[in-house]
């Protein structure tokens, strides 16, 4: 997968090393920035800032994926597929290779504009953040399966704590 990022970044616990620019990622390599949260170039060290490197590292694949047409060249899918489980445990209904290409397969229509990626909005309390009054309309919105309701930007109010307790990977 093809990425590009802005400052050099690396983290131990999670076996990350990245120069800033444009690289290709291996698994391993994608699967360390998805789970580096500490370390020099991964900002305040808060989960919200691995979440936020999960959702552009997510936007990529799906990015690429589509423009691949990986959904619907079976022979390509299927190799997409052991690929990205080879490093998850899964239940097996869901972890079948065959359920999730059938899965695949039902939204090879989507288009990457129909793709979202949103973190719940909260509040910062000390080194954690809380759901805030605006997360409720947003699962009410998902719940009834109608467009979401995102809030208006900024998503969260306050600011991230100096320094958050308790960091690992």
């Amino acid at each position: 997968m093809d990425m590009c990022f802005e400052n050099d970044m690396s983290s131990v616990q999670a076996n990350l090393d990245v120069t800033a620019g444009c690289h290709t990622l291996d698994g391993e390599a994608a699967l360390a920035v998805a789970r580096a949260r500490k370390g020099p170039g991964l900002g305040d060290g808060s989960d919200i800032g691995r979440i936020d490197r999960q959702q552009e590292l997510l936007t990529n694949m799906v990015e690429q994926v589509l423009e691949r047409n990986v959904m619907t060249d079976f022979g390509e899918l299927f190799q997409f597929l052991r690929a990205a489980t080879s490093s998850l445990i899964t239940g097996d209904r869901i972890g079948d290779l065959t359920t999730m290409a059938g899965l695949a397969y039902s939204l090879r229509e989507i288009d990457q504009g129909d793709v979202t990626f949103v973190t719940m909005p909260y509040d910062w309390a000390g080194a954690r953040v809380h759901p805030n009054d605006l997360s409720e309309d947003l699962w009410d919105s998902i719940r009834a399966d109608e467009p979401m309701a995102l809030p208006p930007e900024p998503e969260q109010s306050g600011s991230p704590p100096e320094t958050t307790p308790g960091a690992g990977t």
